[in-house]
């Protein structure tokens, strides 16, 4: 199925990406093989096959749900429920690396 240019216009300005025109070109072509192998693999018989659901083994870990202080609770009953605190405020984990 090809992808005109007005296809990849209309995209890119929905994702609000600005593109060049050799860009448009390319993402067409892209777009339109993506398209021709969706089209081989919707031809497939699959109607032995049982779904799959999730691919993996693996599973989250996840904390047991526990009865938390409502937001308006004194501050003393806020720390008490995290599962660490110092000097008066809760502490997390440093998600950013430091300079």
């Amino acid at each position: 199925m090809p992808i005109s240019l007005a296809h990849i216009e209309h995209i890119a300005r929905l994702a609000r990406i600005a593109i060049s025109d050799e860009e448009k070109s390319a993402f067409a072509d892209d777009l339109s093989a993506i398209l021709e192998f969706v089209k081989k693999l919707n031809a497939a018989d699959t109607a032995g096959v049982p779904p799959m659901t999730g691919g993996t083994t693996l599973t989250n870990i996840e904390r047991d749900d526990i009865d938390a202080p409502r937001r308006d609770a004194p501050p003393a009953a806020l720390l008490a429920a995290a599962p660490e605190t110092e000097r008066g405020c809760i502490k997390v984990k440093t998600i950013l690396a430091k300079i």
